[in-house]
Order: C-alpha cells, then structure tokens, then sequence
C-alpha cells in the first residue's frame, strides 16, 4: 500500500511543457517578465508551413536551428533523461560531463512506510532502456569540465561555453 504523501503518477502521462520549461530552465513561460502578470496561449501551430509563413511574417526564419542543451553536473535521471530526449527530439547538442548514472536504470520510485517500524522506503517500479547497449554514463556530445577552481570563482565553463558557441 503506498505511502499516503507517495503521487501515483502514470509512466506514460506527461507534464505539460509550461511545467517542464519551469522545472528544467528556471522560467515561466506564462507569466510576463515585463508585468508579472499571467499569460495564456492563444493558439498552438503544429504545421510545418504555416509555422514557416509565421516566422516569416515577423522577419525570423524558419530553418532549425542546433541548441546547446546544457546540463548541471552530476544530473539526476529527470535531467539525464531530458538532455537525452533534447538531443532525441531536437537535435540537441548535449555540452557538459558524463552523467553520474546509466542512462539504462531502474526509477519510478514508489514511496511506501513499513508497517512496523514506520520508515518511509522507495522501490523503483520501471526499468529505462533510453539507449542502446549498456553504457556506464551518458556522455555530452561536447565534453566541457567544471573544476573546484570554476565553482570557487563562480564560473560556469559549460554556460561560457554555449554563450561563445551561439548556434543558427
């Protein structure tokens, strides 16, 4: 029986892009920087051509471009499995260091409380297989080390590094 704090959430149900903009970038898309005040989108285009007239009409173009997907050091498996759905999907370039994990692994970790003692445990419930083979990490495309001496001078080597390397 799981936990009653524990979220039941199916593997296949996805987090609107709103909330997956918030969590992995840091922004809110649908709030307005300028006045804080709430956004809401008026229309999705999905069409390739009509997309191409749009960008057009604003002076943009529509040719695609390649994004530098940054990554944090060390990334949990949500941030591993981002970065390798951005390279999937977009075209990413992954820049940074190796994952701290397998890219194959075990997650969906169910929270449950033992019924004597009253600990809190979690079991992982699904078995990711996001890549071929069985590599000990996920490896960036791009590989840009961060050291003790960049963290303690408050250097970011991957984010000057996307920042010099604009694409498009």
């Amino acid at each position: 029986m799981p936990h009653r704090g524990s979220r039941r959430r199916s593997h296949r149900q996805r987090l609107p892009w709103a909330n997956l903009l918030r969590r992995v970038f840091g922004i809110d898309v649908l709030v307005s920087p300028k006045c804080a005040g709430p956004r809401r989108v008026l229309a999705a285009i999905h069409d390739p051509t009509a997309i191409a007239r749009v960008l057009a009409a604003l002076g943009l173009t529509a040719a695609r471009a390649d994004p530098a997907g940054c990554r944090a050091t060390r990334p949990n498996s949500a941030a591993m499995m981002n970065a390798l759905e951005l390279r999937r999907d977009l075209g990413a370039l992954p820049v940074g260091e190796p994952s701290a994990q397998k890219p194959n692994s075990f997650g969906e970790v169910r929270a449950f409380r033992l019924p004597f003692s009253g600990l809190e445990v979690g079991c992982s419930t699904r078995r990711y297989r996001l890549v071929d083979g069985d590599p000990p990490t996920f490896d960036p495309d791009v590989l840009v080390p961060t050291t003790f001496d960049d963290v303690h001078r408050g250097r970011d080597p991957v984010l000057e590094w996307a920042l010099a390397h604009p694409w498009g």
